[in-house]
């Protein structure tokens, strides 16, 4: 469904956000991006012929697995949707 919607729409480097986070890694990349004044980083690396998630110290096996449990200050991350802001590909 994520290939099929970029399909449809053109992605963009300068303009995305948390949820344009599966897309970019469907492939190994470093993702950056500011919360309350600090910054983070997920990055997508293929270990096994599959891609595995780090966002700063914690490690998940899968995209879903990620956005199921990734947490910042003790919230869901996807529950900080609208406090994630200045997303860059490093």
């Amino acid at each position: 469904m994520i290939g099929d919607i970029y399909q449809l729409r053109t992605f963009s480097k300068e303009v995305f956000d948390l949820y344009d986070l599966y897309y970019l890694m469907l492939t190994p990349v470093k993702i950056r991006f500011t919360f309350e004044g600090d910054t983070h980083e997920v990055e997508a690396s293929e270990e096994d012929g599959q891609i595995a998630i780090r966002f700063d110290d914690r490690w998940f096996r899968t995209i879903d697995d990620f956005f199921l449990k990734a947490e910042l200050d003790g919230e869901l991350l996807t529950s900080r949707y609208e406090e994630l802001f200045d997303f860059e590909v490093l």
